[in-house]
This record gives C-alpha cells, structure tokens and sequence, in this order.
C-alpha cells in the first residue's frame, strides 16, 4: 500500500485511558519501539523487552503519572511520544540516561533535584521518549514530533507543571531542538556524550506552535537559543564539532 493511501491518525491516552490501551496496541508500539530505538541508539530490545519496559514507564502511581501520544498508520503504531507528570519525591535513577553507572546516575538524578529545587518547582514534566519512523516525520509537511507534543504539553500546563527535564546524546536531533527551545544544561557526562536538559514547560510549546505556524519570529528566536547556549558552552561546541567530523569521516569508510 502506497503512503498516501494509508490513514494517519492520531491518539492520546491519559488517565484512565492509559489502563484500556488494549493489547494489540501495545505489541505494536513494542515493535515501534524496538526498532527505532535498536536503530538510532544500536539498543538491544527484543519486542518482549521493549514490551515490559513500556508497560513499567506506563504504570501510574500516586508520585507518577504517564501521558502518551501515539501516531497510526491504518491500524500500525509508526509513532510515539510519552511524558510522565511527577513529583519531585517520584524521580529515580530509571529516569536518567542509560548506559551510565549507578553513581553516575544519582548525581544526575541530585543535579535535577537540586535544580527543580532552585526553580521552586515540586513537580516536573519528564520527557521520557519520542520515535518516529523515518518515513512519516514530515507527514503532510508538518512536523509530527510538534503535533503530537502539543497536546500533552496542554495537559501538563492544566495541571501546572511548569518545568520539563530530558536526557539525549550530543549527536541526537533532540540536543539540537533542546538548543533552540532555550534549555538550559542540568548535567553533562563527557565520557558518554549524554546531557541532560531542562526548561519551561510554557515557552517550549509556544515554540513547538511556531514550528507548526512557521512562525518566522519564533524560528529567529529559536536560532538566537542555540546561538547562546553554545557561546555559554564552548566546550559542548567544540565536542559536537569533533563529533560530527568522526560521524563524517565514518560515513565516508562505508561510501
């Protein structure tokens, strides 16, 4: 079936919502998951793991609280964003970034706390993943990470959550954007190249509207964001330049 042909359509599930996902889905959205992930990060996942990791981050508590955005092809999962609503007392290890130590782990997770904490924030919006198959991330030439942010970044703002945290690696589009929608740096593990990244809640989907507004002003702004970020961290700069020039230098082997 040719891709126009298919129909997109898209899904949010919150609160009890998240309880009558059926089965179907969510082996679909293992399969999404492995497959982006085993591809853009070289993960492992099987869909058996990948199947338990996604119902453990989608289980709620009275500390914890997941949302997730899924996007559908037809009846087939090629998209998902999920955010959890937490206190500040329902952060824990499992919510810094993989492939690091234990120790290295709770300095992040003291580093978040203590920068929450600096904000007068109880409560915090972690970005917890986003995978989109390649094919369909300009559906329609929109860009579906914005559209299907948006709507919980509502929700999160109904709710009062103010502040966000994710973690990615230095080479991963989401540090670019992270740059541009003004994050500021929580954490920063030069020996794997992973960062942690906060910001406000508020201004980030004010910038994700102007990304599907095509809001001139606001992509100017956006460009300015990255342009102080990395004249405030010239080391990450110098790093990312080194990175993409082994990243080149790698393509060209395989050419």
């Amino acid at each position: 079936m040719k891709m126009k042909d298919e129909k997109i359509r898209y899904e949010l599930f919150y609160n009890e919502g998240i309880k009558k996902i059926k089965q179907n889905i969510l082996l679909n959205l293992a399969h999404c998951y492995k497959t982006i992930f085993n591809n853009t990060w070289k993960e492992d996942w099987t869909q058996k793991s990948a199947l338990v990791e996604i119902k453990k981050a989608l289980t709620a508590t009275q500390e914890r609280k997941p949302i997730l955005s899924l996007m559908f092809a037809d009846e087939k999962v090629v998209g998902f964003a999920w955010n959890i609503f937490s206190a500040i007392e329902g952060l824990t290890v499992d919510d810094m970034p993989y492939d690091i130590s234990k120790k290295e782990k709770e300095k992040g997770l003291r580093k978040v706390r203590q920068y929450l904490k600096s904000v007068s924030q109880q409560k915090v919006l972690i970005y917890r993943d986003l995978g989109i198959y390649p094919k369909y991330q300009n559906w329609g030439r929109e860009h579906i990470p914005s559209k299907m942010t948006v709507p919980m970044t509502d929700i999160a703002l109904r709710n009062e959550y103010k502040i966000l945290f994710i973690w990615t690696s230095l080479t991963n589009p989401i540090f670019q954007h992270g740059m541009r929608f003004g994050w500021k740096l929580v954490c920063y593990y030069k020996k794997n190249d992973l960062i942690i990244m906060s910001g406000k809640v508020k201004k980030f989907q004010e910038y994700l509207l102007g990304i599907l507004d095509k809001n001139k002003k606001l992509m100017n702004e956006m460009f300015d964001n990255r342009n102080k970020f990395l004249a405030k961290h010239s080391m990450l700069k110098e790093r990312m330049i080194q990175l993409n020039k082994e990243m080149l230098k790698n393509k060209k082997k395989f050419m």
